[in-house]
């Protein structure tokens, strides 16, 4: 799986980031005007707007927005009735509206995807729109089964709005680099919004970490002390791209910095052969991709259990 640029564009790569970085001039020109904040910061560094490029500024935090006058100017979230919870209340109004289009939380749609395939839920949405969280390669394959290939992952922030999308049936993420300037880091991604002038935001860190193919957050690669006794990362990608038949939800538990369980809710109607095929495949899984860090000295076991509670409004795979 690989990243590509929004739209349809005959453009060559040179020309795409030479009028970019021309409109990125243009806005911070922009900026430099409008923006007391940026101003003084661009008078300290002796940047120059006609000359200077994204990396000639210091990275953003949230709390030097906080700072610049003026508040945060929220982007709308994208369309669709929102789902928040996977209640039995939600399920029943589910089935008397019968949508043709819902979004929520990558884990809520899971759930939801699952009551359908249980037969409690009885929907034929035309669009799923996935936002707020990252999604599992499990997630995603347990919604394409249940509703079939209507599932829009969509990579959205209050901040930045509308970061990307993977349209149904793609095993591409699009990354709207039109409108947005993308440095990747191993544990965060550095943002500039180049239509936001309400907010300018220049470099903004968020700790969202970028790779071929998907999105995820910083605390979705959990760290380990490795075989040297140094602290590590396992990849995100190793969380998040988990192929495994028969289960339907997991969640890694640190137990100390070489131990952790893995929580896994197994489908109701897999056989005690695939459930002991889907345990094998998850241990082969986990053990490989510690291998590969140098992490062979990290023991885990995998739990079975019926329900994995979060903790927090937003699904967490590593707690």
């Amino acid at each position: 799986m690989s990243w590509w640029r929004f739209g349809k564009t005959v453009q060559s790569a040179e020309e795409f980031e030479r009028r970019r970085l021309a409109r990125f001039r243009e806005f911070v020109a922009f900026v430099e005007d409008s923006s007391p904040w940026y101003e003084r910061v661009m008078a300290e560094r002796g940047l120059d707007a006609e000359t200077c490029r994204p990396e000639d500024f210091p990275v953003l935090s949230q709390e030097d927005v906080a700072a610049q006058p003026g508040a945060l100017v929220e982007a709308a979230p994208p369309g669709g009735p929102l789902v928040r919870e996977a209640t039995p209340e939600l399920v029943r109004e589910l089935n008397d509206r019968q949508p043709g289009a819902i979004r929520g939380r990558a884990s809520v749609l899971a759930r939801l995807a699952a009551m359908q395939l249980d037969g409690d839920l009885w929907i034929r949405p035309q669009s799923i729109i996935s936002s707020g969280e990252p999604l599992s390669r499990v997630q995603r394959l347990l919604i394409e089964g249940a509703f079939g290939e209507c599932l829009r992952d969509m990579y959205w922030s209050r901040e930045h709005g509308c970061m990307g999308v993977r349209e149904p049936g793609s095993g591409e993420m699009g990354l709207n680099e039109t409108d947005l300037i993308f440095e990747r880091r191993e544990d965060h991604t550095l943002v500039t919004n180049l239509r936001n002038r309400e907010t300018p935001m220049i470099r903004y860190r968020m700790n969202d970490v970028l790779q071929p193919g998907y999105v995820a957050r910083a605390e979705d690669a959990p760290r380990f002390l490795n075989r040297w006794g140094e602290e590590d990362r396992l990849p995100a990608a190793a969380v998040l791209e988990v192929d495994v038949p028969h289960i339907r939800e997991y969640q890694l538990r640190l137990l100390n910095r070489t131990q952790f369980d893995l929580l896994v809710v197994m489908d109701p109607g897999a056989s005690r052969g695939n459930r002991r095929g889907a345990v094998e495949a998850l241990r082969v899984h986990f053990g490989e991709a510690l291998r590969a860090r140098e992490m062979g000295n990290v023991c885990f076991e995998v739990v079975e259990t019926d329900e994995i509670v979060s903790g927090s409004p937003k699904y967490a795979f590593v707690i």
